[in-house]
């Protein structure tokens, strides 16, 4: 994330199952992506499809 996007970042926090954090966790160490950046680009992707309606 460049210093721009960092000036602009908040913090956000959720809650959610132990066991649902840990197979997320899991399965993006497998596929070696990082778990912030994907929650990242599924918020964006949501965001994108339902301002459409």
């Amino acid at each position: 994330m460049s210093n721009q996007k960092m000036e602009n970042s908040v913090f956000m926090q959720i809650r959610i199952e132990k066991d649902t954090r840990d197979k997320f966790r899991k399965l993006c160490k497998e596929k070696a992506i990082n778990s912030s950046e994907l929650l990242r680009m599924l918020i964006l992707k949501w965001i994108k499809n339902n301002e459409k309606e």
